[in-house]
C-alpha cells in the first residue's frame, strides 16, 4: 500500500505555514515547488522573493496518510486550521495530480515519519 505525506511550506521569516499539500514523493514535490516558480501565482511570487533574499520555504511534514482519500481529509482539516487567508493554496477535488509518486521504499516512509516526529518537536 502506497502512503501519503501532507506537508507545509513554511516561510522562513515568519515561520507561519503559506501551503499546504500532499504527495507521494514529498521530497520531490517540493523541489516541483522551488524550482519551477510560476511568477503568475502568489506563492511563485513568494518563492521567487525568498530566493531574491538568499531564502527558500522550508518543508514541514505534517503528517502520513494510507491513501489519497485520507490524505485530502487531512489536508482539508490543516487548511481550515491555519487559515485559507494565510495560505496560497485551496483545496483540490481532483484526482493527484501534481507530478508526486508513491512512497514504496520502506526507508523513504521511515524517513519520511523521522522528518515528521522532528518538526512536531520543533513547533
Amino acid at each position: 500500500m502506497s502512503e501519503y505525506a501532507i506537508y507545509g511550506l513554511v516561510d522562513p521569516r515568519t515561520e507561519k505555514i503559506r501551503y499546504i499539500g500532499i504527495s507521494t514523493n514529498v521530497f520531490k514535490r517540493y523541489r516541483e515547488h522551488t524550482q519551477i516558480i510560476d511568477l503568475t501565482t502568489p506563492k511563485g511570487q513568494w518563492v521567487n522573493e525568498l530566493y531574491s533574499l538568499n531564502m527558500r520555504p522550508m518543508l514541514l511534514m505534517m503528517g502520513i496518510a494510507p491513501d489519497e482519500s485520507t490524505a485530502r481529509q487531512k489536508e482539508k482539516t490543516f487548511i481550515e486550521r491555519y487559515g485559507k487567508n494565510d495560505l496560497f493554496n485551496f483545496i483540490h477535488n481532483t484526482a493527484n495530480i501534481d507530478g508526486g509518486t508513491r512512497i514504496d521504499d520502506p526507508e523513504l516512509a521511515a524517513l519520511v515519519q523521522s522528518e515528521l516526529m522532528e518538526a512536531s518537536n520543533d513547533i
